[in-house]
């Protein structure tokens, strides 16, 4: 129910996007993995498949570097980077969910 609309946020698309910190990274392996490499656990990957592991971190953290060191630490070689950030419905729901009283 919407009792007063209320503007909460007048700013460029880039800006918005740049809101919501939270970005993946998505690395396509070499080899398969049947489990996340111990060297990785602090990551909290998740194993997309068997040859795909998913990262969550907060752009401009120096996470994406720390999470790169490690894979190669870890030997794992890499056939493909892919990374998402937010769209505009997850800013949206973001400025939604920090606006409540």
């Amino acid at each position: 129910m919407l009792t007063t609309p209320k503007i909460l946020v007048d700013d460029t698309t880039e800006a918005l996007l740049r809101r919501v910190e939270d970005k993946e990274l998505r690395l396509e392996l070499a080899l398969p993995l049947e489990a996340i490499p111990d060297a990785l656990r602090g990551f909290s990957p998740v194993l997309a498949s068997s040859r795909q592991l998913v990262f969550r971190y907060g752009r401009g953290s120096g996470a994406l570097e720390r999470i790169l060191n490690a894979v190669r630490r870890a030997g794992l070689q890499i056939l493909d980077v892919s990374t998402n950030g937010p769209n505009l419905e997850e800013v949206f729901l973001e400025l939604l969910r920090t606006a409540r009283p």
